[in-house]
């Protein structure tokens, strides 16, 4: 779980979000991408 976070971290790192929400969004979709065959 720690490893999924820091990896999260730093993707999220890459970016600058205006707001949590946009931050989840942009996270869910990339999780989603990552997930799909």
């Amino acid at each position: 779980m720690r490893t999924n976070y820091r990896f999260a971290s730093k993707y999220l790192g890459d970016f600058r979000f205006t707001g949590l929400e946009e931050a989840v969004s942009s996270f869910l979709r990339w999780a989603a991408e990552g997930l799909s065959p």
